[in-house]
């Protein structure tokens, strides 16, 4: 069993208040030698159901919301290019491999993805010893709104001192 190293809630901003409305999902990533997101439904369980896939660990990232533009947007135009461009059917989908889907095609479908993203938001949080950190500039090709969430306090229970270790500050 992986540990959830990432959290991203889908859904609207609130025009005037901050936060998110309409949660349309969350997406875990979990790692631990194998990295794999899950896309779980929130609320209005009959629109999708529960996706999952290993994506590769150079687009990490970017394969996270692809799933999200599949299995939660639903693209007709994305949808259509993935039937053609996955050797399975979308549903069926567990990695993201050469033998699975082309390079080239998966950054197609990543490029698709940054013109239908639009009018969401997205709040991820980035855990410590997340591979994601090191992949989140590339939110910057995507017009949605977004919040990244990275801990400046944590304070985890050492097993090996058996103590409690404090890091950051709980300060602005």
């Amino acid at each position: 069993m992986g540990a959830i190293t990432t959290q991203i809630l889908i859904g609207q901003s609130h025009p005037y208040e901050g936060g998110l409305v309409n949660l349309e999902g969350t997406l875990l990533l979990s790692e631990n030698g194998v990295a794999r997101w899950s896309l779980i439904p929130w609320g209005h369980a009959e629109q999708f159901s529960c996706h999952s896939w290993i994506p590769d660990p150079e687009t990490m990232l970017e394969d996270g919301l692809l799933l999200l533009g599949l299995h939660v947007w639903k693209d007709e135009m994305l949808l259509q290019f993935a039937d053609k461009a996955f050797q399975q059917p979308v549903n069926q989908v567990e990695m993201l491999t050469e033998s699975v889907i082309s390079d080239q095609d998966r950054y197609r479908l990543h490029e698709r993805c940054r013109s239908i993203l639009q009018g969401r938001k997205l709040v991820i949080t980035v855990l410590k010893g997340s591979s994601i950190k090191r992949q989140l500039d590339v939110l910057l090709r995507y017009p949605f709104e977004v919040e990244v969430c990275i801990p400046t306090y944590n304070r985890n229970w050492n097993v090996w001192t058996q103590t409690m270790v404090s890091a950051g500050t709980l300060n602005e």
